[in-house]
């Protein structure tokens, strides 16, 4: 991930609480962040609407409408959005982590008063649609995908059966995978938008704070050339598992790959453990990059259980140089034949890795 390397140290990540996020809003109105980006001053009707030029679609007559609330609406195209993060993600190509970085990093100029904007005459809004278009349109074909793959993944063909087989010899539950929205692509295809969608598992990723699907990620089944098991669709962003489990969480099971991470998140909700989280960043070279900070709350401690080979180690120690919260605890502590938590399970079943979490969280075995 771009940055990741480039992280200064920290004693502890942590995350914006609502308190602070409501107090980024308010330092950055929509309507001031508006006016910036776009290089206009609004048109007032009235004591309470903002009209802009709007940046979505050739706009003569203004129509993009910025409401007192932070909320937008263009009344030409039908452009929407309800804060200023909305705004900046279409506008821009931000997500959430990205515009609270730039919000909070002071990174915007001082917005003068909406009605104290001085610009050149002509100046008007950008009319490049691209952003917008991508990110409603990627969105709309990958959730089709997802849908028509989970919808695959419960049928009784032969490649349905083989992959649900597949699955359950590596300890995924059928529950588990329809929370996760788990699905199977039985055989390669051409996807409009999408590209080449390869036959696989199906790893959808939604961002933590609008719940939108923002990453999938395919298990090469058979595996790729040169040994190549996982691969993200097309216009995909950056997307870690597990940012659910960690808020509030005092523990944290670092984990490599996404099965390792869905078997451990069934596992501590099998187990009861309602105080310890898992995430995954989908490889041994992919940490948070500094946006990803804002959402990594500070638990007690993060368990780095990277796989336990050599991109596994380096991973760790990277983990390591950034918190002294992090320790190493490898999968195979207690199996030492296991290389990561699937093999743990595939040796040992479900009480194998029960008790690899309990000696983590330093629970009796």
């Amino acid at each position: 991930m771009t940055g990741a390397h480039n992280m200064p140290d920290r004693s502890h990540f942590r995350m914006l609480n609502d308190e602070e996020i409501s107090a980024l809003k308010r330092r950055n109105p929509t309507v001031d962040v508006v006016a910036i980006e776009l290089g206009q001053a609004p048109t007032r009707r009235g004591s309470r609407l903002c009209f802009f030029g709007c940046p979505f679609h050739d706009d003569s007559d203004p129509s993009f409408v910025v409401y007192p609330d932070g909320h937008y609406h263009c009344f030409g195209c039908g452009a929407h959005g309800n804060d200023v993060f909305d705004f900046l993600r279409a506008v821009k190509g931000m997500n959430f982590h990205a515009a609270c970085r730039h919000l909070g990093a002071d990174t915007l100029p001082l917005a003068p008063h909406v009605g104290t904007l001085h610009l050149p005459k002509g100046v008007g809004a950008p009319k490049n649609t691209t952003p917008v278009l991508q990110d409603t349109l990627w969105r709309g074909r990958a959730e089709a995908l997802v849908r028509a793959c989970e919808t695959e993944l419960m049928l009784n063909s032969y490649a349905a059966v083989g992959m649900r087989s597949y699955l359950a010899g590596r300890g995924l539950g059928m529950p588990l995978l329809q929370a996760h929205h788990i699905g199977c692509n039985p055989v390669a295809t051409k996807v409009p938008g999408l590209g080449r969608v390869p036959r696989g598992i199906i790893i959808p990723a939604r961002s933590l704070h609008t719940d939108q699907l923002s990453s999938v990620t395919l298990r090469l089944l058979p595996t790729g050339q040169g040994g190549q098991r996982y691969q993200h669709i097309s216009g995909s962003l950056s997307a870690p598992l597990g940012f659910d489990t960690i808020v509030g969480r005092s523990h944290i099971f670092v984990l490599e790959g996404q099965f390792d991470y869905l078997l451990v998140r069934q596992t501590l909700e099998q187990m009861g453990l309602c105080d310890a989280g898992a995430i995954t960043y989908g490889s041994a070279t992919s940490h948070p990059d500094p946006d990803d900070t804002l959402y990594l709350l500070g638990p007690q401690r993060y368990l780095i259980a990277t796989d336990a080979d050599t991109a596994g180690e380096r991973s760790a120690a990277w983990w390591l140089q950034q918190t002294t919260r992090a320790v190493r605890y490898a999968p195979n502590i207690l199996t030492p034949g296991d290389k990561d938590v699937t093999d743990m399970w595939v040796s040992g079943g479900s009480a194998a890795v029960e008790r690899w979490i309990a000696k983590g969280l330093e629970l009796p075995l």
